[in-house]
């Protein structure tokens, strides 16, 4: 009888085991598809958006459109920094967006992102729902909370490079937690 449990056990264990090597492969997969973070002025946003890998790119795209990825920066108002970001794909019947939003940012730091700031924030929309779990923007919506960091890894006015790290949850009442990780962005202005 005692050999059964024995065998049970480490059945468990080896079950257990695999589980969590599974797991770690799969999100170095997702993390594998998201771009380098580096700090050139690559012209790269992703993150990964509930452990999936999310890359702003507008592959519907041919001539003259939209960028899919855009930043601001206003030294004028003591340093307001904004990026807003697009996942655009009809073949995989994609269209997202992301935006994020800093005041203050003055040179490389980390900064939380500030819930009592007119000028700080995160969004995130996902137009193909189209339910009420396709936006979460707590400019309009006082029942989104959200809270994060984004920290800046080369701040460099001069060459007009903006690059850093970031993450961030949303969190909605009735909708799932949106929880955005590993996320990186390096921008020539």
């Amino acid at each position: 009888m005692k050999s059964y449990q024995a065998f049970f056990l480490l059945l468990i264990a080896t079950m257990t085991i695999m589980t969590a090597c599974k797991k770690e492969n799969t999100l170095q997969d997702e993390l594998s598809k998201l771009p380098p973070a580096t700090q050139t002025g690559a012209n790269t946003f992703g993150c990964l958006v509930n452990g999936k890998a999310w890359v702003a790119q507008n592959q519907d795209c041919f001539l003259l459109c939209d960028p899919s990825f855009r930043m601001d920066y206003d030294i004028s108002f003591g340093g307001n920094f904004g990026i807003d970001a697009y996942w655009i794909d009809s073949k995989k019947n994609i269209k997202q967006r992301i935006d994020l939003m800093v005041d203050s940012l003055n040179y490389v730091s980390s900064k939380m992102l500030n819930i009592n700031s007119a000028h700080s924030g995160v969004y995130f929309k996902d137009y193909k729902l189209n339910n009420d779990c396709e936006e979460y923007d707590h400019f309009n919506d006082s029942s989104v909370v959200y809270y994060g960091l984004i920290h800046t890894t080369k701040f460099d006015l001069q060459k007009g490079i903006i690059s850093g790290t970031f993450e961030f949850t949303l969190v909605k009442p009735g909708c799932d937690t949106l929880k955005v990780t590993n996320g990186r962005f390096d921008k020539q202005l």
